[in-house]
């Protein structure tokens, strides 16, 4: 829900003077660093590499990221849809692709190495 509120909240304050796809990288740079201790701590539930996990973090949401950037200039410049049903519809996708993303390398276990 942080996502999605702060960037209207960016989109409403900014966009007389930016781009909407710079609002975009400008609110998903901030929602990364905002989802990632609930991810880490009460998704996930991993224990240290905070450093480690937070840059890969970005690995997995910055490529997300950019996509959704591009998508909400599609929608709301290109196609015109309202920014509520637009950033609505991105965050959805975004939730199902970072979970899998975070599951598999951000916070996915390491193998075991073998002996």
């Amino acid at each position: 829900m942080f996502g999605y509120f702060s960037t209207l909240s960016i989109y409403f304050l900014l966009s007389p003077r930016i781009h909407t796809f710079f609002i975009g990288v400008i609110a998903t740079l901030l929602n990364i660093t905002v989802s990632f201790p609930s991810n880490k701590l009460l998704v996930f539930r991993t224990k240290g590499r905070w450093l480690s996990e937070y840059l890969r973090s970005y690995l997995v949401y910055g490529p997300i990221g950019l996509l959704g950037a591009t998508a909400l200039t599609w929608l709301v410049d290109g196609l015109h849809v309202n920014i509520w049903l637009a950033q609505g519809s991105i965050m959805a996708a975004v939730a199902v692709f970072s979970y899998f993303g975070h599951s598999k390398f951000t916070f996915g276990r390491p193998a075991k190495q073998p002996r």
